[in-house]
């Protein structure tokens, strides 16, 4: 009876210390690419600014550019909401404002490392060996970033999916569907800065912990021969 109750311990410890390292890996990769993601947002207001620009250059108003017209009239009220759209406050503001939570990663990093320690312990505690446990967690590490990898790789085709999707559509029903789609390669091209960089973490932390899962592999079967 001990026994299993030891066993049925060991195996709650286990699958509660994975679940926290899980968290914790998830958490890093996560909140490494919003710290890209917002690290990149001057890119992206640039960016829309240049496609808006691009878009007004395009509209013909009694029978010549928009741009020739407000220069004319710069006091016409349509130019000054056209001219508004470059110059914005609020926009800059809201820009600004998303920046400030760019300081917040740093403390889902310290919260993930703790979380990383304590499962540590907990797989420890399921295992009663160091050189186990360590194999288990590197080899887990791998693998979830291995799977990220693959996440983050399709991530840009999630948001593709998004912006098509007919509740997206229905919202924008009223604006002309060249500057959807000019809006949304934007944000595409983007949103692909932050997710390279996060899959090449994603790369680095999988190559890492497979060698050293390798290695404490090996090293588990050197103590097995020495034992015998």
């Amino acid at each position: 009876m001990n026994e299993t109750l030891k066993k049925i311990l060991k195996f709650f410890s286990r699958s509660l210390g994975f679940f926290f390292i899980n968290s914790a890996i998830i958490l890093i990769l996560f909140a490494f690419f919003t710290y890209s993601s917002i690290n990149n947002l001057d890119s992206l207001k640039t960016s829309l600014q240049i496609s808006v620009q691009k878009q007004i250059s395009n509209i013909s108003y009694n029978g010549i550019t928009i741009e020739e017209y407000c220069k004319l009239k710069p006091q016409d009220e349509n130019c000054k909401q056209i001219s508004s759209l470059s110059n914005n406050p609020e926009i800059d503001q809201a820009f600004n404002n998303v920046k400030v939570y760019q300081s917040y990663t740093v403390s889902v990093v310290f919260i993930a490392i703790i979380l990383f320690l304590l499962g540590f312990v907990f797989v420890y505690l399921g295992t009663s060996s160091l050189l186990i446990a360590s194999y288990k967690v590197s080899l887990n590490i791998s693998i979830n970033s291995l799977l990220a990898t693959i996440y983050f790789n399709f991530l840009p085709n999630i948001i593709k999916a998004m912006l098509n999707a007919p509740r997206f559509q229905d919202l924008t029903k009223d604006a002309p569907k060249e500057y959807i789609n000019e809006i949304t390669n934007v944000i595409l091209t983007w949103i692909k800065i932050p997710v390279s960089a996060t899959v090449k973490l994603s790369i680095i932390l999988t190559g890492i912990f497979l060698v050293i899962a390798i290695i404490l592999k090996i090293e588990q079967k050197k103590r097995l021969k020495i034992t015998k």
